[in-house]
């Protein structure tokens, strides 16, 4: 209940300074009618330290907030929920966020994912970036393992995410530029095939991933 009335209340003033700062727009809300009392799965692409925002920000409003789809749960790693080093403002804020740590667990995706697993299954809605750092270059790289487990654990639906122009914004190359087109593309939900392997299913998001942020770039033209 925290992490709700926690981001229902930064909702408009990020939204507006995203709308002051940058050309924001998002596209397809009218696909997560229906997802409003169910577990899901959102997954983008990364490639700035404002995605988290973005995202958020996205959300289709009930009122005069999102209040149907927060508190969005964002998978962070260990290093920016350490309350004791120079991370510290960050991981306040992922606390307060009710973020969801995922574990380095050499490849054991189980043990990675279990306390997202937990979650899922408690009926919240989870948003993580399947490929696990930020891109150097600005292009979509592969995914982990990680949407398409939980999904096979908990049978959420994945909502794919593609987002453009964010590289621009505040990546690890790039410094702000002001007025930048940053769109946020929000596709159908989606199932993946029975019986696929992990890094099958993690191929099918990125594609759908990488699908939607080419789509914003047409629109940006």
């Amino acid at each position: 209940m925290t992490a709700k009335v926690f981001q229902m209340l930064c909702y408009w003033p990020i939204y507006l300074l995203l709308k002051c700062l940058v050309n924001y727009r998002v596209e397809g809300q009218e696909n997560l009618c229906g997802l409003e009392n169910r577990p899901v799965i959102f997954v983008s692409n990364h490639a700035s330290w404002l995605d988290g925002f973005l995202c958020a920000m996205a959300m289709p409003r009930n009122g005069l907030v999102p209040r149907k789809f927060y508190p969005l749960r964002f998978l962070v790693t260990n290093r920016f929920m350490r309350l004791w080093d120079i991370r510290m403002p960050v991981a306040i804020f992922t606390h307060l966020n009710a973020s969801i740590k995922v574990r380095r667990a050499g490849g054991d995706v189980a043990l990675a994912m279990r306390e997202a697993v937990e979650v899922l299954r408690s009926g919240a809605k989870v948003w993580m970036f399947p490929e696990g750092k930020f891109t150097l270059d600005g292009k979509i790289g592969r995914g982990k393992r990680g949407a398409p487990y939980l999904h096979r654990e908990t049978g959420a639906f994945i909502v794919p995410v593609g987002i453009s122009g964010h590289f621009d914004v505040l990546s690890e190359r790039h410094i702000y530029k002001l007025g930048v087109k940053v769109r946020v593309n929000i596709g159908r939900p989606m199932c993946l095939p029975v019986g696929i392997s992990l890094e099958e299913g993690s191929a099918i998001i990125m594609d759908k991933i990488r699908s939607l942020a080419e789509t914003n770039t047409d629109l940006n033209k």
